[in-house]
């Protein structure tokens, strides 16, 4: 049962909002998303494929969303923070295939990612956990896990091949704008999977 047995999560220090902050970010509100960060050797590979591209997502962006929450206040962040804790809780780590480079969401693009094909049953099994906990999580579209890696605005070929991301934590990003250059996603908590 969810709940029982959660973990501390990591809280990671916030640092002075970036350029100029949505109203919303001033009043207490956070754009917010969960993810499953992508580092390591991954986090290369991925850079060596979008290089040159136009829109290449930088190396600390890259993730693969979970759920998208909107903006949420900070009363909804601690309550979040508890559920994550808990999901976490319940989950072990695993290995998540990656074998497809490819346009997305369609083959004319605008966006270039990494795929899995078809999810693996942990990867599902994780993302229906979460969803009773965050009932603001975008649902609107069937879920494609993907790790966005640049946005060319048009339809690549198709690279296959063997990319291996491995699951072992969530994250509780931060969405900010900026008035120029990509996004930055700030990490506000991590949460371990640990073995069952």
């Amino acid at each position: 049962m969810v709940g029982q047995g959660a973990k501390r999560a990591a809280i990671l220090p916030m640092s002075a909002p970036v350029g100029h902050a949505r109203r919303s970010e001033k009043r207490g509100s956070m754009r917010c998303f969960v993810a499953i960060p992508v580092s390591g050797e991954l986090a290369q590979r991925c850079q060596a494929l979008s290089e040159g591209l136009p829109g290449a997502v930088p190396v600390p962006n890259l993730h693969l969303t979970l759920a998208f929450l909107g903006n949420i206040n900070g009363q909804r962040r601690d309550a979040i923070d508890e559920w994550l804790q808990a999901v976490t809780g319940e989950h072990g780590p695993f290995v998540l295939p990656l074998t497809r480079c490819e346009p997305f969401p369609g083959s004319r693009g605008p966006f270039l990612a990494l795929t899995p094909g078809s999810p693996p049953a942990p990867l599902l099994h994780l993302y229906q956990a979460l969803l009773p906990g965050l009932p603001e999580a975008d649902i609107r579209r069937p879920y494609r896990p993907h790790v966005t890696l640049a946005r060319p605005g048009q339809g690549l070929p198709v690279k296959t091949g063997q990319w291996t991301l491995t699951v072992d934590r969530l994250c509780l990003y931060h969405s900010q704008t900026r008035p120029k250059g990509p996004p930055l996603y700030q990490p506000l908590a991590t949460y371990p999977l640990e073995p069952l």
